[in-house]
């Protein structure tokens, strides 16, 4: 993704060359995490392709653990400070923002990189010990989406029917990025767009 987010700096986007060591491991996880894994791409073929010495990887990644961790924290920045592009700083209208989170997986999806959403495999992941930073990582994700939508809904709609609406946006975006990752075609998102206002409706 583009450096959108203010904050946000896309190592992928960056010249090796001028990147610090920690840079260039990280930036080359990133890279190879989104296409192959996070259990498939070994610390071997990492140190490989980041141009570093083994001793320096364990210096700035004492396991790949934590290395997984700042993969996770950085996708997770791209997502919100990305989004936030699409939303907040578009409109202050409540449902205009949540109409703008797909013109974000639109966006996300037309990037080279894109090969579904690490966080939802991440629930199969570190599912196996829930207790794992990088499995709270990946709650406190889902929570963060479905609190943008419940500060949303709590402006146009009853709390109780806020309850129902979440789960269903929820399941919405899931099922828009599946559908993009199997179908290859971002348009998908724009499609999926025009179920909200049923979804808003209907509650």
């Amino acid at each position: 993704m583009d450096k959108i987010g203010k904050t946000y700096r896309n190592l992928k986007q960056e010249d090796p060359a001028n990147l610090s060591a920690r840079d260039k491991i990280l930036r080359t996880a990133i890279i190879l995490f989104n296409r192959g894994g996070v259990h498939t791409t070994g610390i071997d073929r990492i140190i490989a392709e980041a141009g570093v010495a083994k001793m320096t990887f364990y210096k700035h990644f004492p396991s790949k653990a934590l290395l997984v961790q700042a993969y996770l924290e950085d996708q997770e920045n791209a997502c919100f400070l990305n989004m936030e592009h699409f939303t907040v700083q578009k409109s202050d209208d409540p449902t205009k923002q949540i109409l703008g989170v797909f013109d974000f997986l639109e966006y996300w999806f037309k990037d080279p990189d894109f090969n579904g959403c690490p966080f939802a495999k991440g629930l199969s992941d570190f599912g196996e010990d829930k207790d794992s930073p990088e499995y709270q990582q990946v709650s406190a994700y889902f929570a963060k989406y479905a609190s943008f939508f419940e500060q949303r809904l709590m402006k146009i709609m009853k709390p109780a029917k806020v309850k129902i609406a979440i789960p269903q946006l929820l399941s919405l975006v899931a099922g828009t990025i599946t559908a993009a990752m199997v179908s290859g075609d971002s348009q998908v998102a724009q499609v999926n767009k025009k179920i909200v206002p049923h979804i808003l409706e209907s509650v």
